[in-house]
């Protein structure tokens, strides 16, 4: 397997570089979403006549972006590999990927989580090998869109890439909180595709993925959702309705109690822009629903096991949402909620990681890939 790698790589690397070809990729092809897909429709505003490269595995995604400058390939597939090693450009939001010249090509990661929470990259617990191939990719990079200050000293130190080629300007994905008719267009969008009704108060279950950066853990489900049901209802005087949304890498099956599954919808954003208060636990969607203004509460009963294998950057009682290990203490999170104090808990967050979210991300990257077409 080793031999055919090498062969491959030695073969596709004397292919030439398509001085107008842009690559785009959101986790391994699973979806088209996150900083990718924004970047993307902002960067088609004006420059639609450029070859574009989606990798994307489900057919039922493409109409996202179809385009006649659009074509599509397949995670590791042939035309995969042969797209990737030909692209002037390459963005993506989860790691770099087999198949890059920095000295040709230009790598942008966006990642796919702000703020600064559980470790990755080499600050987890992982093999000298794996240490070794995380240093070699993180020379591939030739930009890294950071959210906040503190966000960019650690994945500096996590994923081996030097501070000054991270890009100060926040989050793509996260511009959309700064709008608020936005937000309202895609309210209204998402309730009617549900059927939801407008007066409803929705409750946004999304737990992270359990495990490491090397394996599957199936998630398991302890949430007490009548009881919560209850006091949240109790709390906002309006009828609750609970919706679920798992992560890219986990069993979803575990959705029976809730009563909407959003684990298939694209855009985590647009969910975000929609729901009326959201429940988590070290996800880094908690970073992005802060600049909502809208209540998030951490429930986390695997807190003391998950950090002793994964760990944070920063210790979860700074963070400012409310915490609770049990159902029982996450209703009395609910009974003693305070928006004025949370929304100044949020501004002290913000500030203490020196956060960069303006809502200009999306615009100021768009500029500099166009210096480079």
């Amino acid at each position: 397997m080793m031999l055919i790698k090498i062969v491959l790589k030695k073969i596709l690397l004397s292919f030439p570089i398509n001085q107008k070809r842009i690559f785009f990729m959101s986790f391994d092809g699973k979806t088209i979403t996150c900083n990718p897909y924004y970047i993307y429709n902002e960067f088609q505003k004006s420059a639609n006549d450029y070859d574009i490269i989606w990798c994307c595995n489900k057919p039922e995604y493409k109409t996202l972006v179809a385009a006649s400058n659009v074509r599509f390939v397949k995670f590791r597939s042939i035309a995969y590999y042969i797209c990737l090693a030909t692209s002037r450009i390459i963005i993506n939001n989860s790691g770099v990927p087999f198949l890059i010249r920095p000295e040709k090509q230009i790598y942008i990661e966006t990642w796919h989580g702000g703020g600064a929470y559980k470790r990755v990259g080499i600050s987890e617990k992982g093999t000298i090998e794996r240490e070794k191939t995380i240093k070699i990719l993180g020379a591939c990079v030739k930009f890294f869109i950071s959210s906040s200050h503190k966000f960019s000293e650690i994945m500096s130190q996590s994923c081996c890439v030097p501070k000054e080629k991270f890009l100060n300007i926040g989050m793509p994905r996260n511009d959309i909180f700064f709008n608020s008719s936005i937000m309202m267009d895609v309210n209204m969008k998402i309730r009617t595709l549900y059927s939801i009704a407008e007066g409803c108060f929705i409750v946004l279950f999304a737990p992270t993925y359990r495990g490491d950066s090397f394996g599957n853990v199936s998630f398991k489900n302890s949430l007490n959702v009548v009881l919560l049901r209850k006091i949240i209802e109790e709390k906002f005087k309006k009828n609750v309705i609970f919706a679920f949304r798992g992560h890219y890498y986990f069993d979803k099956s575990d959705a029976s109690c809730f009563d909407i599954d959003f684990s298939d919808y694209h855009n985590m954003q647009e969910i975000l822009c929609t729901v009326d208060m959201l429940i988590t636990d070290y996800s880094s969607s908690m970073w992005d629903f802060s600049f909502t203004g809208k209540p998030c509460l951490l429930y986390v009963p695997d807190l003391e096991k998950y950090t002793t294998t994964r760990g944070f950057y920063t210790p979860p009682e700074t963070w400012g949402f409310p915490i609770a290990t049990t159902n029982e203490e996450l209703v009395e999170c609910v009974k003693n909620f305070d928006i004025e104090d949370y929304k100044l808990k949020m501004e002290k967050h913000h500030k203490m990681l020196g956060s960069y979210e303006s809502g200009t991300a999306t615009k100021k990257i768009v500029e500099i890939i166009k210096t480079f077409l």
